[in-house]
């Protein structure tokens, strides 16, 4: 699909590294107070850095580390964009064994409006087969430490003045000529697992 214009957004690839080389990333969008500068590419490297030491990586199997964010103006194609490694790579501390690469739990953003443009989602790695109930759900105390680590997410951003998106990209199944970006107002960490063996590299 061809770029898409945003306004006043920034694309965050918070890049995970696996111990046999996998690589998987959440791909996350934040707002600005207008066109993106780098210094708004910087504070929400350094925001993601600080969200990964405090919240992510205590909850993290050891079998994973963050290694970055890959931050994007999206208001034009040749836009600027840094690598932000400052801190990284952020080890997991959630010691015990870890379940199957593939295997996933998803937080689903809302904006407090319905339709599929106007919700997001996102998927966790690094979970522990003692978080696993019934081999197909989070158990209630493994979704509430993950809920409780993308809720600070959501409200962190938003003090800072750059809140979480959710960015519709097509109308109907064609592209939109820009991005439409919503406000993400609510997260919710479900219990059902999934696989998302595609989405690794």
């Amino acid at each position: 699909m061809a770029f898409i214009p945003t306004a006043n957004t920034v694309q965050g690839r918070i890049q995970y590294l696996n111990n046999t080389g996998i690589l998987a990333e959440n791909v996350l969008y934040y707002a600005t107070t207008g066109v993106p500068t780098e210094t708004d590419l910087t504070d929400i490297g350094e925001l993601i850095h600080t969200w990964a030491l405090d919240s992510m990586g205590p909850v993290l199997a050891t079998n994973w580390s963050i290694v970055g964010a890959v931050l994007r103006a999206m208001n034009e194609a040749e836009g600027i964009e840094i690598n932000f490694t400052d801190g990284f790579p952020i080890a997991g501390e959630a010691a015990g064994t870890a379940t199957p690469l593939s295997v996933s739990y998803t937080v689903t953003w809302g904006t407090g409006l319905v339709g599929r443009s106007a919700r997001g989602r996102t998927y966790g790695v690094g979970i522990l087969e003692a978080g696993v109930t019934n081999g197909n759900r989070l158990s209630d105390a493994a979704r509430a430490a993950y809920q409780l680590r993308w809720e600070a997410m959501r409200a962190d951003f938003e003090t800072a003045g750059h809140a979480l998106q959710v960015v519709s990209f097509q109308e109907g199944g064609v592209p939109r000529a820009a991005g439409r970006p919503l406000p993400v107002l609510s997260t919710n960490v479900r219990f059902p697992l999934a696989t998302q063996r595609r989405r690794l590299t």
